[in-house]
């Protein structure tokens, strides 16, 4: 499974005439939440700070504008922060790999950094954020999402969908007790993504495993 697409068909076809868009909402949904509980997917950016990209709170904290992710999807979690201080030449004369609890996401109209001190970066430092991602649970691009992430969690999102599906009540396809053995599924191949992460091993589902997360 290459495809985020083809994940619809192999919903649509557990269930009796249930249309494609919302086989195909179920997906999103589920490899959304899959991705937020399992970081499997994940992203390291590396950008420059520049006076535009910053600003000071009303409570002296630092916000910094969190650059364009490359893809339909959502920050779902910031790892690790490392602050690289400029030598004011183009160069670089030491790094701070801030520690947890020194900074989050902060989600306003545009996602930014919030550091705790204001004092964390200035302009011209350069910045490596590692990033966890997943695709939003709605409007999002089902192709947007990348074949090593449709390889880890497809069968997960397939069960999972299927079952959110099939509980709607009072249409053709509903089937609570088929519902209740897909959604038991589900949650067996997400806890086995879980374990396939921790233990850094995709067992040769990622395109581009990473210790065992896909970096896309």
């Amino acid at each position: 499974m290459d495809s985020a697409s083809k994940l619809v068909q192999l919903v649509q076809v557990r269930l009796k005439g249930a249309p494609e868009y919302l086989c195909a909402a179920a997906v999103r949904k589920a490899m959304s939440q899959i991705c937020r509980q399992t970081d499997c997917w994940q992203k390291t950016i590396t950008f420059v700070l520049d006076a535009g990209m910053m600003e000071t709170t009303v409570d002296e904290l630092l916000r910094v504008r969190m650059p364009d992710l490359g893809y339909e999807a959502d920050c779902a979690r910031l790892f690790r922060v490392l602050v690289e201080t400029s030598d004011g030449a183009g160069g670089y004369n030491r790094f701070t790999n801030l520690q947890d609890g020194t900074f989050r996401v902060h989600r306003g109209e545009t996602m930014q950094i919030e550091f705790s001190s204001d004092d964390a970066a200035e302009a011209d430092d350069r910045i490596t954020i590692a990033v966890s991602l997943a695709p939003y649970e709605l409007g999002a691009t089902l192709n947007e999402i990348p074949p090593g992430i449709v390889q880890l969690c497809g069968e997960a999102a397939v069960h999972l969908a299927t079952a959110d599906v099939m509980r709607m009540s009072k249409r053709p396809w509903t089937d609570y007790e088929a519902a209740q053995w897909e959604w038991t599924e589900g949650m067996n191949a997400l806890r086995q993504i879980i374990s396939n992460v921790d233990n850094g091993s995709t067992n040769g589902t990622a395109s581009a495993p990473v210790s065992g997360i896909v970096e896309g």
